[in-house]
Order: structure tokens, then C-alpha cells, then sequence
């Protein structure tokens, strides 16, 4: 028989912390504004954030409602 302790711990512990969110930045510019907020998260080095260009313009209102409609769909998570 080998000298192997068969009774030891696992060698990893489960996480314990959750996963850091993904930040949704929505703008109407298809150009400039994306251009902007895609340099500022490379700036400071931040993955999680996500610039997408709304397909209603004009109203404030409209992009409030695509970024509900985007966070509902859980589209957030799978563009890792």
C-alpha cells in the first residue's frame, strides 16, 4: 500500500466573493460618444465595462428604456 493520506482537504476553497458587475454605458452616437467611452474604460484599464449605441434617438427616456431592456435580456454577461 502507498503512504497516501486518502482523508485530506480539497485543494481549492470555493469563491467566496462575487463576481465584480458589468458596467452598461448607453449613448446615442454611433461614433464620437462609443469612441469616448471605450478609451476611457482602456484608459483605466477596466474590461467590465460595456459601451453600446442605442438604436432610438433624441429623448432621454428612450435610452433609459434600452438600457432596462438590455439588462432584462442578460446580454451583459455573455460578451466576456
Amino acid at each position: 500500500m502507498s503512504g497516501r493520506n486518502r482523508h485530506r482537504r480539497p485543494g481549492r476553497r470555493d469563491p467566496f466573493r462575487d463576481p465584480r458587475p458589468i458596467v452598461l454605458i448607453v449613448c446615442e452616437g454611433a461614433e464620437t460618444e462609443k469612441q469616448y467611452f471605450e478609451k476611457f474604460a482602456l484608459h483605466h484599464k477596466n474590461a467590465r465595462v460595456r459601451v453600446e449605441v442605442a438604436d432610438q434617438a433624441g429623448v432621454p427616456f428612450s435610452l433609459v428604456e434600452f438600457a432596462k431592456r438590455r439588462k432584462r435580456a442578460g446580454r451583459l454577461h455573455h460578451k466576456l
